[in-house]
């Protein structure tokens, strides 16, 4: 903190010297690192904007986006999607062997754990219960 001459106004001004790296908490990132294309950002320690790459990334060319990886090979190289109403609740997976949905259902009155082969057209397990 201190004071500076201001031409503009022929004044000394009071100023609040800027941290390197400027803190989250005064609209910075806190750190220094210049990310990567593709980083997909969250809050690590203390706050602090970060990284992952090799283990979270979106490759923007394909977009696709790698969990576990940074180099997603298949459309959405792992995209859930969660459908929590409706007839049948499920959990969809596409990957490089297929499109698979695993999910519950009621038919009839009668409960199913199923695994559904969307490529093949045909359920590959249904548990009742």
């Amino acid at each position: 903190m201190g004071f500076a001459f201001n031409p503009f106004t022929g004044q000394f001004d009071y100023y609040k010297p800027i941290a390197d790296p400027l803190a989250v908490g005064d609209g910075g990132t806190g750190t220094t690192t210049v990310f990567t294309a593709g980083s997909v950002i969250f809050a690590g320690a203390s706050g602090v904007y970060s990284q992952d790459n090799a283990n979270f990334f979106w490759d923007d060319t394909n977009n696709r986006l790698g969990i576990g990886t940074n180099a997603p090979t298949s459309p959405g190289g792992f995209s859930p999607i969660i459908h929590l109403s409706g007839s049948f609740p499920a959990f969809e997976m596409s990957g490089q062997g297929g499109n698979f949905t695993f999910g519950f259902n009621n038919d009839a009155g009668v409960k199913q754990y199923v695994i559904y082969d969307s490529n093949a057209a045909k359920y590959r397990m249904i548990v009742y219960g």
